[in-house]
Parts: structure tokens; C-alpha cells; sequence
């Protein structure tokens, strides 16, 4: 019996230390969650360019830019969704899921705000503001998207090491290239 009780011991230290840390996994997941949905918004934005570059009228791009802030917005949302299910529900992982959950919802606020914009986009040429300039304030604004779930990132990075040392945090250091 004593054989058996020390396996068992021995088996239980084994498996805690390949335990892993939620707050680890959840600082691992939640940066690869958001460098995939920055990856999904660069890709949306070479689409909608090679759409938009080809089109002589201005008015023909309008379409193009309107789905490209409705593609966004999904893909965000689904972004905010994913993040709430990967949340640990206690501890600190639960501090840091609420946080990083909170700054896209931030970002998705400001992805609605490009949808509406989009919905300003003269369809004609006879718009005393032109297209260009809404165009260039829609770029603006996204970057601030952006710039929610980074500073969530770094904000958690001095709080939490997890954010610091897991490799999907530290690739999001510089998460627009």
C-alpha cells in the first residue's frame, strides 16, 4: 500500500507541474486572438484596395468601402466573442480577460463608427466634402482601433508578466507592420 500511495503522490506532483497557468494561457491566447484579428483587418484593407485602385469615378469605390467597415466590424466581434469565451473566470486571468475584453469592445465601438462614416461617403460627385478626405479620416480612426487592445496589452504587461514572456504577447508589441 505504501508503494502505491507514493506512485500516486509522485503522479500528482508530475501532472502540477505541467499545470498551466490560466492567466499564461489566457495572455497567450488573447494577444494571438488580437494579432489575428490586426492580421484579418490588413488583409480586409488589401482587398478593399486592389477593389477600390482599379475604378476611375469616385462614387464607384463608395460600395467598396462600405462592405470593407461592415467586414471589419464583424471580424471584430467576433474577436470580442472569442475573447469573453477564453476569459478565465477567476483570478487574475479574470482581471486581465475583463480588461483586454473591454478594449476591443472599445475598438469595436470605434469599427461602428467607421460603418456610419462610411454611410456619409458621397455617392455622387456633387459632395462639398470629398471623398478623399472621409476616406483619409477613416484610415485615422481605424488606427485608433488599434491602438484600444495595444494599450490593454501594455497596460496588463506591467501589471502581469504573462503578458511580457508569452511569444504571442511579444509579437503584438509591434502588432501593425
Amino acid at each position: 500500500m505504501g508503494v502505491a500511495v507514493a506512485l500516486l503522490l509522485l503522479g500528482l506532483v508530475a501532472c502540477d507541474s505541467r499545470r498551466v497557468d490560466p492567466l499564461e494561457e489566457f495572455a497567450s491566447a488573447s494577444c494571438a486572438a488580437i494579432q489575428s484579428w490586426i492580421d484579418a483587418v490588413e488583409d480586409e484593407s488589401v482587398r478593399l484596395s486592389r477593389a477600390v485602385t482599379p475604378l476611375e469615378d469616385a462614387s464607384d469605390r463608395v460600395p467598396h468601402y462600405r462592405d470593407f467597415t461592415k467586414a471589419i466590424d464583424l471580424r471584430t466581434w467576433d474577436t470580442v466573442r472569442q475573447l469573453k469565451r477564453i476569459a478565465p473566470a477567476t483570478g487574475a486571468g479574470a482581471v486581465a480577460g475583463r480588461e483586454i475584453v473591454a478594449a476591443m469592445e472599445r475598438a469595436r465601438g470605434v469599427t461602428q463608427q467607421l460603418i456610419e462614416l462610411a454611410g456619409t461617403f458621397p455617392e455622387d460627385d456633387d459632395d462639398p466634402e470629398s471623398l478623399t478626405s472621409r476616406i483619409s479620416s477613416l484610415f485615422i480612426r481605424l488606427e485608433k482601433a488599434f491602438a484600444h487592445p495595444n494599450a490593454a496589452r501594455d497596460e496588463l504587461a506591467e501589471r502581469y508578466e504573462a503578458f511580457v514572456d508569452v511569444p504571442a504577447c511579444a509579437d503584438y508589441v509591434n502588432p501593425v507592420s
